[in-house]
């Protein structure tokens, strides 16, 4: 019942240019992502469409950053790997697994 009811205000927010903006850039896990999506289209909220592009993006950006930080793994290219491809794998387990309530960003 509380999911329902944080997930509803937080969709009655997106109305706000703010709120949209930070809904769009928030790091949500998956599991909280498919919530809130299915929220939104439960409700057809019209504002929905652009927040659900930025998370996409954010998510293809991330496959991107664990491809590089895949290819660069081996010993011969080790020297290659940016720190944003070392974050990638740790951030992907985020995503997929969920936050530990105490390491929340």
């Amino acid at each position: 019942m509380a999911d329902r009811i944080a997930l509803g205000r937080l969709l009655a927010r997106l109305a706000e240019p703010a709120w949209r903006s930070a809904l769009a850039a928030a790091e949500l896990c998956l599991d909280d992502l498919l919530r809130l999506w299915a929220a939104a289209i439960e409700r057809r909220d019209v504002s929905w469409p652009g927040v659900a592009t930025a998370q996409l993006e954010r998510i293809e950006e991330l496959a991107a950053r664990l491809e590089a930080f895949a290819h660069h793994s081996s010993y011969d290219r080790r020297h290659l790997m940016t720190d944003a491809e070392r974050s990638a794998s740790g951030e992907a387990a985020a995503f997929l697994g969920g936050w530990p309530a105490d390491d929340r960003r």
